[in-house]
């Protein structure tokens, strides 16, 4: 009986790690995206816990151009960054143009260190999958275990870093979310995609941005 169950969830844990490969397929398929991002971050202080977050207009074009225009915090809205050419420029909505930064700085990061280069949905997805070994339990499991409960496929990767709960459409086979938990069980980053338009004809603008010295 133990042999049976064993080969139950070996089963389970490749069906479900082929949706994730699916989903890098469908990325690895399409030329560009825009959607409307929200990444939240939570930091646990001694006293109580801190919630970072931002929503943006995202726009993402092959090999590795990024827009990103903040719509949240009020603080931060209207900001844009501009991520081409392995160059990094940041306009703040205060200022008449836009200052070139190094994408490895430590200004070009948010609470939880992501650079705007690497948060597309294909680094995130190869990231994923190249966490998991063969001790790393994949498996498909309810919508409820999420923070957002939304329709889709919900797949979660456990191992000794946590676990990640993914919701893929199940007609694009796109992360509509994707959860980060520590070992502790507590919420670490929720990275949240609507609004996706795929393979999107973007304008010569669209990653041009004014900097003091152009």
């Amino acid at each position: 009986m133990a042999v049976m169950v064993s080969s139950s969830l070996a089963q389970e844990a490749v069906g479900a790690k082929q949706y994730l490969l699916e989903a890098k397929a469908a990325f690895d398929a399409i030329a560009s995206y825009h959607c409307t991002a929200t990444n939240v971050v939570m930091k646990y202080g001694l006293l109580r816990p801190t919630r970072y977050f931002n929503t943006v207009q995202y726009s993402f074009q092959k090999p590795n151009r990024v827009r990103m225009t903040w719509l949240a915090p009020g603080l931060l809205k209207g900001q844009v960054a501009v991520y081409k050419d392995s160059a990094l420029a940041v306009k703040m909505r205060f200022m008449p143009f836009a200052i070139k930064m190094n994408p490895e700085g430590l200004l070009a990061q948010d609470p939880a260190g992501n650079r705007i280069h690497k948060t597309h949905i294909g680094y995130l997805l190869d990231t994923l999958l190249e966490a998991i070994t063969p001790e790393t339990r994949v498996a498909i499991v309810d919508n409820s275990k999420f923070q957002s409960v939304q329709p889709g496929m919900p797949v979660e990767v456990v191992n000794d870093e946590g676990r990640v709960l993914v919701l893929l459409d199940r007609a694009r086979k796109l992360p509509i979310s994707m959860e980060f938990y520590g070992p502790d069980g507590r919420l670490k980053q929720a990275c949240y995609f609507e609004d996706l338009k795929l393979d999107v004809v973007f304008g010569a603008e669209e990653f041009d941005i004014a900097t003091k010295s152009s």
